[in-house]
Order: structure tokens, then sequence, then C-alpha cells
């Protein structure tokens, strides 16, 4: 069994690829990544940021003063380099098969993974793509925690339904435990041809007040 999906009941659980480049690019954005570095993006004339055909994010290299470097041409000296798992930019978070913007009262928790948490409840939402498992076996994987939990805490209700969500169909796991007084939740939804995982934790006292669906129904997929 996969350990991300107990991982609630636990703590709630760049490689840089330089390639040098001179290109012509302006100021660009400022960026804070998954690793907790600050990053410079290029942007083109329309103020949009820049990518190669294989994905890789093109940022402005800085001299020792925090200034763009500069080759002898006067043009900026950039580079290419595989993107980090995810980036923040003006509240929005930004990763390679989707963005999100962070809700109001919400807050990113997590340097490796987005994680969301809101801070007047503690409730909790992970955002997981599933790169290399097919959507049956991410389906299993749920299954199989649903299954245990089930024989840990007889007591608890669990329930299945297929719901509409980020306009595709998808399968929602509910388990609601009074032993370990929370909620957990998982969706599983393939969309643009990658399967997602969204997990959802809050405490009894507030699954009725959080709304996990609405903040998912605002990802933008890539």
């Amino acid at each position: 069994m996969n350990k991300k999906y107990f991982a609630v009941f636990l703590l709630f659980i760049f490689v840089l690829s330089v390639f040098a480049a001179c290109i012509k690019a302006n100021p660009g954005i400022i960026i804070t990544g998954s690793d907790g570095k600050t990053r410079v993006l290029a942007t083109n004339d329309n103020g949009e940021t820049m990518t190669d055909s294989a994905g890789n994010i093109i940022i402005v290299m800085t001299d020792a003063k925090g200034k763009a470097a500069r080759d002898k041409n006067g043009d900026q000296v950039t580079q290419k380099v595989s993107p980090p798992d995810y980036y923040i930019y003006n509240k929005v978070i930004e990763g390679p098969k989707f963005s999100v913007a962070i809700p109001e009262g919400w807050e990113q928790s997590d340097a490796s993974n987005i994680r969301l948490k809101k801070t007047s409840t503690n409730a909790e939402l992970n955002l997981m793509v599933e790169d290399g498992q097919t959507l049956a076996q991410v389906k299993d994987a749920v299954e199989e925690f649903m299954d245990k939990a089930a024989a840990e805490d007889p007591d608890a209700v669990f329930k299945v339904e297929t719901i509409k969500l980020c306009g595709v169909s998808a399968t929602m796991y509910l388990y609601d435990s009074e032993k370990y007084t929370a909620r957990m939740v998982f969706y599983v939804l393939e969309k643009n041809g990658t399967d997602f995982l969204f997990q959802g934790a809050v405490g009894n006292e507030y699954k009725e007040s959080v709304d996990f669906e609405s903040v998912i129904n605002t990802i933008k997929f890539k």
C-alpha cells in the first residue's frame, strides 16, 4: 500500500537541467519554487513566461547584486531549467499539469507537495498528479486504503459516489470517522490525459463547513 494514503493520520504527509542560453527577454517575474528558491522567469513581449518544447522553464540569470546578468551584446543571460514541482506567483500555484489560485483563508502548507490548508479549521487538501499509474490503479490504491480503514474502524461511515468535478466524471470516496474525529475524502479523476488524486481531510467539527469541491473546481488544467 502506498504510504501517502495514510499520511493524514501521521502528519498529513530542481534538479537543475542547465543549458546556457542567450535570448532577448523582458525583466520577468519573481517566483518562489517548491525547493524554496527564488528565481526570475523570463517573459516575452506579451509578458508571458516562456518554456521550450521539452517543457523547461526559462529563467533570467542574476549577478551578485541580484540584477539581471547580461552578455557582451547587452542581452539578458538566461538558462533553460527543468521546472520545480510547483512555484507560486501572485498567490497562484503553478504546477506542470495544473494551476490553482490560493483561495481566501487558505495557504500553501507543504514544501514538496501542493497542499492547501484552511487556516481557520486546519482542513487540508492535497492535490496530486498520479504519473505512471492508470486510473484503475489509483482507484485500487484508494479502495485498498478504505478496506483497511473499515477493518480498523468498523463504526465509521464509508461512501463511494460518481460525481461531476472539474467538468469530468470523478469517483469520490468519503470516510467519516468518530474514532479519529475526522472526515477524509478522495477524488479520483482523469483530465486532459492525466490522472489526478485529490485528498482532503478535516476535523468532524468543521466537516460541514469546508467545501473541498468548490476549491477543486477552480483548478485550471494544462
